[in-house]
């Protein structure tokens, strides 16, 4: 059987010899805000992917159902990993362009009404 592979087999990733625990995450089910603690230490361990040259196959990786919880991988959480797996990055993106739309809408015809009075 073949073995899954591992962040570790990377040939250069930037987190390489970094404390492991860094890239650990804490589920959030009670849905409470996240304390500015555990956002700093998710935004430590992303500082390491963002200048990572393997960030996309470390990504890839993350992807497998081996590394579906707990670690911080290609800069992503496990939660935001699933909401890819599961496609709702694409509706949450949509759903802010029809919100983005919406709002230049209403702009354009409150401006419209503006120079209309005005002229």
């Amino acid at each position: 059987m073949e073995e899954s592979p591992s962040p570790l087999d990377l040939k250069n990733p930037a987190c390489r010899g970094a404390d492991a625990r860094i890239f650990d995450w804490e589920p959030n089910p009670s849905r409470k805000p996240r304390t500015m603690l555990q956002l700093f230490d998710e935004a430590h361990a992303k500082s390491y992917c963002a200048r990572c040259l393997d960030r996309a196959e470390c990504l890839s990786i993350g992807m497998t159902p081996e590394y579906a919880a707990g670690t911080i991988l290609g800069a992503m959480n496990p939660a935001e990993r699933e909401d890819i797996r599961h496609g709702r990055v694409l509706a949450k993106r949509r759903k802010a362009d029809r919100d983005r739309t919406a709002r230049r809408k209403a702009h354009d015809k409150a401006h419209a009404a503006r120079r209309k009075v005005s002229a």
